[in-house]
């Protein structure tokens, strides 16, 4: 796996963050034609890293910052070699009722197409330690960063975030994508957001900075809405009703 950067560039992790560097040069892993997938859970800086590109990096000068459901419309136009695709592999949206399930590729049936369709040039997994996550997640207020495509605005709901970190552990999220990028032989680097920075990280520092999970126990009420979804998902699996 080729190294994104000797050390590490520079990322408005969050408004208040002081910016570290800002003379990032391009590596010959970012110079791989194709469109550029930016994976991670919810809250791992995917957007800002994507706008670091864009606005410092000479290859993006040009790109858009995408959305992997775009591919579903034959109306918009296919992702360019320079386009930068915004992958959230946490569970929303639609999928909400799967909250409870343990992590699959069936989540995220588009996503898992893209990646199938061997159209990528690469990929960037953002990751972090669960314990920052859950902070970033906490105070964030609003869905978007105003920036681009992503300007939104709508409100950020952080319960089922937080749910889906109390019920599995990071790297049960991770390692399904990690092995789908394998099969699909598209290159990949892991990236951490930290200290203004982002950091490239080896694959056995990712891993272990995934793999630590502590379980919350839960307001009553999460609870009962955790059963609601048992309750429901059963049903409509078939399986008699609880």
């Amino acid at each position: 796996m080729t190294n994104l950067a000797e050390t590490s560039f520079a990322v408005f992790d969050h408004p208040t963050d002081v910016v570290a560097n800002e003379s990032f040069e391009p590596s010959a892993f970012l110079q791989a034609p194709g469109p550029t997938l930016v994976l991670g859970f919810s809250s791992t800086g995917k957007s800002h890293f994507i706008q670091h590109l864009i606005t410092k990096v000479p290859r993006y000068r040009n790109a858009q910052l995408r959305f992997p459901s775009e591919a579903e419309n034959p109306k918009n136009p296919p992702f360019g070699t320079d386009d930068l695709i915004h992958g959230d592999l946490s569970i929303s949206g639609e999928a909400d009722h799967q909250v409870t399930r343990f992590p699959t590729l069936e989540s995220h049936p588009i996503l898992t197409r893209l990646i199938r369709g061997r159209t990528l040039g690469q990929a960037i997994v953002m990751v972090d330690s669960e314990e920052v996550l859950r902070k970033r997640i906490a105070r964030r207020k609003v869905i978007g960063i105003g920036f681009g495509r992503d300007d939104d605005a709508k409100p950020y709901l952080p319960l089922s975030k937080i749910v889906q970190l109390n019920l599995f552990s990071l790297i049960d999220y991770y390692a399904i994508w990690i092995e789908a990028l394998k099969a699909a032989e598209v290159p990949f680097q892991f990236v951490q957001s930290k200290g203004g920075a982002f950091h490239v990280l080896s694959e056995e520092e990712a891993l272990r900075l995934l793999s630590h999970h502590h379980m919350r126990r839960l307001p009553r009420r999460i609870m009962r809405r955790l059963m609601w979804h048992v309750i429901w998902s059963c049903s409509a699996s078939g399986f008699p009703k609880i």
